[in-house]
């Protein structure tokens, strides 16, 4: 593939890392990344994530709130082959929870594993009250700033969206699934949960979003699915995207979930978190990765709350915790 030096007023550098779909390559200046599909028959999903994140992310939009999550795209462009380009700004000192799961493989301790988790079920919230799903939470689509404590989700090649419908009057309380297979001996795992209380909220984080009924025509719930997976990381992604059934937002929760379990040393193949991690944490993890996508969590605002009480009961009132990792490049 023929790469031209300069892509508008991009000056092509170096390239970061190859994607399933397309090569990353960042701009001599450093201060942006270009996405470039390897084939332009996948054109298709990098005009998707365009169309997506366009949607969620207008370019009036001031950054901040919960839009720091979102990459915001700087322009779009075709090259040689019709070969489709979008811009992104650089996230200079980010890591990829991928990096950061291979440079501890036996796990990082619960307490940074939470800031994480945290910001990902922030960032799932917003999107899911815009009804859009992700379809792909992955360690290689996740960044987060080891000192800012900040998070990006990437990748939105496979993003669509989803109908929202009203709740009933006096619904179930959507985070309990119903009879759930425990996953430790004795009590259960929500049991466990519940006996955490103390519900409570961080200073800085942000009221949950309104629930807006995304425009357009609606969705034809039989052709939503995730049109394809990451071969390397088959292991994260939900029993109903390998089936190809149609996703939910519980479809997200199940994979972020997933990305904590490797992130805690755990194995992503069968759940199992190390007995070094407290039991409330391993249960309350293993209670959204159900096979069963109706008997999961459902709502990434209510699971956020749900974990606040998990470790104020834990740890107390939150501080700051560095986490400690090599300064990236």
């Amino acid at each position: 593939m023929s790469i031209p030096k300069i892509i508008k007023t991009f000056s092509v550098g170096d390239r970061l890392c190859e994607g399933d779909l397309a090569d990353i390559y960042r701009t001599s200046d450093r201060a942006a990344v270009l996405k470039i599909a390897r084939d332009r028959r996948d054109n298709d999903l990098l005009e998707n994530e365009v169309r997506v994140l366009s949607r969620l992310y207008p370019k009036h939009q001031r950054e901040g709130n919960f839009y720091r999550y979102l990459p915001r795209i700087l322009d779009t462009a075709q090259i040689s082959d019709r070969l489709h380009v979008t811009v992104f700004p650089y996230f200079k000192e980010y890591l990829s929870l991928a990096e950061i799961i291979q440079f501890f493989p036996n796990g990082v301790d619960y307490r940074d594993m939470a800031w994480m988790y945290k910001r990902i079920l922030a960032a799932l919230g917003f999107i899911h009250s815009k009804g859009v799903l992700h379809g792909a939470i992955l360690p290689t689509h996740v960044l987060v700033h080891p000192i800012e404590h900040g998070a990006k989700i990437l990748d939105w090649s496979y993003a669509m969206d989803f109908a929202l419908t009203k709740k009933d009057p006096d619904p179930v309380d959507p985070v309990t699934p119903a009879a759930p297979s425990p996953p430790t001996k004795g009590l259960s795992a929500w049991d466990l949960i519940r006996q955490s209380g103390n519900m409570y909220k961080d200073d800085d984080d942000d009221d949950p979003p309104p629930v807006v009924v995304p425009g357009g025509p609606p969705t034809d719930p039989s052709s939503m699915y995730v049109k394809a997976i990451s071969v390397d990381y088959q292991a994260f992604y939900a029993p109903e995207i390998l089936h190809k059934e149609t996703p939910s937002p519980a479809t997200d929760i199940y994979m972020a979930s997933k990305c904590m379990v490797a992130l805690l040393g755990g194995n992503a193949e069968t759940n199992v978190i190390p007995d070094t991690v407290p039991i409330q944490i391993r249960a309350f993890l293993q209670a959204s990765l159900l096979v069963n996508p109706q008997k999961r969590p459902q709502e990434a605002w209510k699971l956020h709350e749900d974990f606040d009480g998990i470790l104020v009961n834990l740890v107390g009132k939150p501080t700051y915790r560095p986490f400690s990792f090599p300064s990236p490049a």
